[in-house]
């Protein structure tokens, strides 16, 4: 079991080096003795891990209530009325993957992965949205994906 355990920490703290620095697949199996397939299998698996884990207590799902301290909050600290968050997104540069045509490509030129978010006026987030196609407009994800 010990052997399960430190296995599982050396999988979890390059995946965490490899999110929080941005270094290459290559670079994290060798730094950590980890074959390159067993390291392209353990980053989704553990971000998957992270989110199922971190998600119901960092970013529950909003409800009308919440919604509402959102709004009291914006009201409050900056004086508007029936604001329920300030919202951005970002493109975010990638190769493009194989054999997917343009879904990838944003009218910026190149390939994109889109990134957006909203968050109340304390700065904390309220809804995130991460991974959709670069040709994808702010607008459409609005409209595909409800809050």
């Amino acid at each position: 079991m010990f052997f399960i355990e430190q296995v599982s920490l050396k999988y979890l703290i390059s995946v965490l080096r490899y999110l929080a620095q941005g270094n290459s697949i290559k670079t994290q199996a060798v730094d950590y003795y980890i074959g390159r397939s067993t390291t392209y299998k353990i980053i989704p698996e553990t971000c998957e891990a992270l989110w199922k884990a971190l998600q119901p207590t960092f970013l529950p799902r909003m409800t009308t209530d919440k919604w509402a301290k959102v709004a009291e909050g914006y009201f409050k600290c900056w004086q508007f009325p029936n604001c329920i968050g300030a919202i951005d997104g970002k493109h975010i540069r990638i190769k493009a993957p194989k054999k997917t045509g343009s879904q990838w490509w944003c009218y910026k030129d190149y390939f994109s992965v889109v990134l957006m978010a909203t968050c109340d006026a304390y700065y904390r987030f309220t809804w995130v949205d991460i991974g959709q196609y670069g040709k994808f407009t702010f607008l459409v994800i609005l409209e595909l994906f409800s809050m």
